[in-house]
């Protein structure tokens, strides 16, 4: 599809643009299609088909040192994105991404060579029209899949040197990021967590351009702002924070392998991001919260492998005996860091809170840290036993949108004692590379975050949302009377019949824009509903229009309505699949459970039609009859107020070995990009402001 969600995370980097005119821009680049370039070259690779000019502001250079009639630029271009393929397919095991359907002229994926850097992004990967549903290339059934192609550089000249980056190492690390993408469509090309796609791209980066650590241009936005939202697209105002979270994702592959990052992306064939992260951490008997915290826990001891590189987080202030009170409070998965002062037994308390924090305090001594706590309090800890100590606000609560994100408030209750009974310690921590966070060069000592969540829930370009009413679309939808039992409502999104492509007259033969629901049970089950304008009066006049003569399925009569019910299997994986007219609606329902699943869910949608038109004749002249509908079952899931106990990287635990992966490379730049429309960090001269 086309990612204005995820141009939402575009870098500023230049002081003059706003990151919302930024992103602007970068929607008017991927709504004008698939680049068009004067006297246009081609040249292929085993998987790509790269397309170029050596005319124009795009033109590439024609320096050709093999005199092989291919620009020695676009010859590395090919190498580059073949090492990416092998590195992130063949030895990581991602899976192959769909084929296109010939756009550019073969089924391979295109890669356009267009002078974009100019304008702040290093590349772009675009979905529009590529949506398949099932992506053939996996024994897997996805739902959201779609091909894309990819647009870089024609040259990434505008690289400043005085960063310590070069055009060739950016130009390579923008395609590791980008193909990432490529990839991440083949899966899921419309999940609700934005955030997790940029997440991962970053990652990627780091992963097969090790010697290069662009990534760290993001995690100011992180560490400087600890007690934000995870899913929050806007720290300080610069949209990195996507990006920054990153870090997140080195944490739990240094600790369980990268093989568990992949796996959080099989899951979201079937499941939407924070649940994809629980089932993948089910086997490590770890939780989205666990992980949060000790995320938290390793952001202020620094145990990474390369922690140096990283700035320190922020302390929300100095706490002794008293009453400590903060700048702000702390939001879902977030936390807040206050430096403990004084001697002798502390207790510390959250008082005054209105949310479900918790307190851990953290006291250094030497090369390790204990970790006490784990509930509101009181926490005693033995400041004279630790050269510093601090206490954690943790919020365990989850937020799946930005517009859920909120400042839980509190107060901190530190009292000297003498008599309180001393908190054992739950977890012991490596604390060799911990550095006192004032003493890290960019590091405030204190302060609150820059971030503020929006006024209001924010529904702009992303059309997408936890709730049906929101959505933008020019018809009145319908909702389900009732839905299967297990299943709960997940979350609402928008789709366009460019995005539907190919598959634009099963969904949409009418055109526009098509409201979709999607419902999940608790084994991982899925039920869709599409709904857009319906150009005929019943799915009968629909078949014969577009020809449809070779339909797996039957037209059958459900409750008075005409609907064709089809099975779409495909060897172990099920698929089915109704469609009818409804009150001037063209409606499609999907599920990979049973057939009998989607057709109780088409009984419900046309018992909720019913009933509507019943109301609307029984109201009185000027009545409102067309208040918004509300799901039958709400999204977010209750958080634990105390998570798990804490299984921390031991401390004499060598750094997971990401085997293999380096033989395949040379130390190159890393480039960062984003996965709609990517924008430069650290290239331009005025990328200072990073």
């Amino acid at each position: 599809m086309q990612r204005f969600k995820l141009t939402l995370a575009a870098l500023v980097v230049m002081v003059v643009i706003s990151a919302r005119t930024q992103a602007a821009q970068a929607a008017t680049l991927a709504q004008a299609g698939r680049p068009t370039l004067p006297d246009e070259q081609t040249f292929g690779t085993e998987h790509a088909l790269i397309h170029y000019t050596l005319q124009g502001q795009d033109g590439v250079a024609d320096t050709d040192a093999d005199a092989n009639g291919v620009p020695d630029y676009v010859e590395l271009i090919a190498s580059t994105l073949e090492n990416v393929w092998e590195v992130q397919i063949v030895t990581m095991g991602w899976p192959t991404p769909p084929n296109d359907a010939g756009e550019g002229g073969d089924t391979r994926f295109d890669v356009y060579l267009v002078d974009v850097l100019s304008e702040g992004y290093a590349g772009y990967v675009e979905t529009v029209g590529g949506y398949v549903g099932d992506n053939p290339n996996t024994p897997q059934q996805e739902r959201r899949a779609a091909y894309s192609y990819m647009v870089l550089d024609n040259d990434y000249d505008e690289v400043d040197p005085s960063l310590g980056e070069t055009p060739i190492e950016l130009m390579q690390a923008t395609i590791a990021h980008e193909f990432n993408h490529v990839l991440q469509a083949g899966i899921d090309d419309e999940d609700l967590h934005y955030w997790l796609y940029e997440a991962t791209a970053t990652w990627m980066e780091d992963e097969v351009y090790d010697d290069v650590n662009d990534g760290v241009f993001y995690l100011d936005s992180v560490l400087k702002n600890p007690d934000i939202c995870v899913v929050a697209s806007d720290a300080r105002g610069d949209d990195l924070h996507w990006y920054g979270q990153w870090l997140f994702v080195r944490m739990l592959s240094e600790k369980y392998g990268s093989e568990l990052i992949l796996n959080i992306w099989q899951n979201m064939r079937r499941v939407n991001g924070f649940r994809a992260i629980d089932e993948a951490l089910t086997s490590f008997d770890s939780t989205l919260e666990a992980e949060r915290r000790d995320f938290a826990i390793a952001n202020l001891l620094r145990t990474y492998d390369e922690a140096d590189l990283y700035p320190a987080v922020r302390i929300e202030g100095e706490g002794e005996s008293g009453v400590f009170f903060p700048p702000d409070g702390v939001q879902s998965l977030g936390v807040d860091y206050v430096q403990l002062m004084g001697g002798g037994l502390l207790s510390v308390t959250i008082t005054d809170t209105d949310g479900p924090l918790v307190a851990y305090l953290v006291g250094v001594r030497g090369d390790e840290a204990d970790v006490v706590g784990g509930d509101r309090g009181p926490v005693v800890l033995d400041m004279n036993s630790y050269q510093e100590a601090y206490a954690l606000i943790f919020n365990p609560a989850r937020a799946s949108t930005e517009a859920e994100c909120a400042f839980s408030n509190y107060q901190l209750s530190i009292e000297e004692t003498s008599e309180a009974t001393l908190s054992e310690p739950i977890a012991v921590w490596p604390a060799t590379g911990f550095a006192t966070p004032g003493n890290v060069a960019g590091t405030p000592i204190t302060g609150s975050s820059e971030y503020r969540p929006p006024d209001a829930p924010f529904t702009g370009t992303l059309d997408s949302t936890t709730s049906a009413d929101e959505l933008d679309v020019a018809f009145e939808t319908i909702l389900p009377a009732e839905i299967p039992a297990d299943y709960e409502f997940d979350y609402a999104y928008v789709m366009t019949e460019e995005e539907f492509g190919e598959n634009a007259n099963y969904y949409v033969p009418g055109g526009g824009r098509v409201a979709n629901f999607d419902y999940l049970d608790n084994t991982g089950n899925w039920l869709s509903i599409a709904q857009s304008l319906s150009p005929y009066g019943n799915v009968q006049a629909w078949i014969d229009a577009i020809d449809y003569t070779e339909s797996p399925g039957t037209v059958q009569q459900i409750s008075g309505v005409d609907v064709l019910v089809e099975d779409l299997s495909e060897g172990d994986e099920a698929w089915y699949s109704a469609t009818f007219v409804l009150d001037d609606l063209f409606i499609v329902v999907d599920g990979d459970n049973t057939e009998e699943d989607v057709i109780l869910l088409v009984q419900a949608l046309i018992e909720a039609a019913n009933t509507a038109n019943e109301t609307d004749d029984a109201a009185p002249a000027g009545a409102t009859t067309d208040a918004p509908q509300v799901p039958p079952t709400a999204v977010p899931q209750a958080a634990p107020t105390q998570p798990p106990a804490i299984e921390p990287p031991l401390v004499d635990e060598p750094a997971v070995d990401e085997s293999g992966l380096w033989v395949l490379l040379t130390s190159l730049g890393l480039g960062t990009c984003a996965i709609g429309l990517c924008v430069v960090g650290g290239i331009v001269p005025l990328a200072a402001v990073l």
